[in-house]
């Protein structure tokens, strides 16, 4: 019985390590100037915004995601296509912190 389950025991501390080191490898903040992203861990993948042309956050959230609060934020820019930053924590959050300093700034 213990050899069959082996193998999704593997999968599962796997997909466990994928996870830990997607976390690790992504940034997410905005200064009073700028959104900055940067995430990946092999091919690195750096995003960075003026606040004042930053038209929309969009949150994608599947039902996993909503159960532990993670999901894709979508950043869409005047001139700049949109850009999507995978595996955020707290997504919502940060959305309603950006979209009050955002408020605030104007």
């Amino acid at each position: 019985m213990g050899l069959i389950l082996l193998p999704f025991a593997f999968v599962g501390v796997l997909l466990w390590i994928v996870a830990i080191v997607r976390y690790l490898s992504t940034e997410l903040a905005f200064t009073n100037k700028r959104v900055i992203a940067k995430f990946g861990f092999i091919r690195r993948k750096s995003i960075e915004l003026t606040i004042s042309k930053v038209e929309s956050l969009q949150v994608n959230q599947g039902i996993l995601g909503r159960l532990f609060d993670f999901g894709t934020l979508i950043i869409s820019g005047a001139g700049n296509p949109q850009a999507p930053i995978p595996g955020i924590s707290n997504p919502m959050m940060f959305r309603r912190a950006f979209m009050e300093y955002q408020d605030k700034v104007k």
